[in-house]
C-alpha cells in the first residue's frame, strides 16, 4: 500500500460537515450507498463494512486520521494568528495610551 498524505485530500465544508457527523455513529446504513453527496466518502476509502454481515459501514481508520490530521492543522493555523491579532490590539492600546 502506498503513502498516504492527509493534506492532499481537500474537501469541501459541506463534505467535511458530512464526515465529522458520521464520526460520532457508531453505524452508518448501508443507503448512504446510493446517494451521489456520499461518494466522496468511497473515493477516498472512508467506509468500511461494519461486520461481516455488509449490513453497514463505519468509518476508516484514513477517516479517522483524516479527522485528527484536520483538527491539528486547524489549530496550526488558528493559535499563531490568534497571537498575531493579540499582540496588534495591544500595540494600538499601547499607541492610543501614549497619544493621550
Amino acid at each position: 500500500m502506498s503513502s498516504f498524505d492527509y493534506k492532499d485530500i481537500f474537501l469541501t465544508p459541506k463534505e467535511e460537515r458530512i464526515l465529522k457527523r458520521f464520526y460520532h455513529m457508531k453505524q452508518i446504513p448501508k443507503s448512504i450507498q446510493n446517494e451521489p453527496k456520499y461518494k466522496f466518502l468511497f473515493n477516498y476509502y472512508f467506509l468500511e463494512y461494519f461486520d461481516n454481515t455488509y449490513s453497514s459501514y463505519k468509518l476508516s481508520n484514513k477517516a479517522y486520521f483524516w479527522i485528527r490530521y484536520n483538527r491539528k492543522d486547524t489549530w496550526r493555523f488558528a493559535i499563531p494568528v490568534i497571537i498575531s491579532i493579540l499582540a496588534l490590539i495591544i500595540s494600538i492600546i499601547s499607541i492610543l495610551l501614549q497619544i493621550s
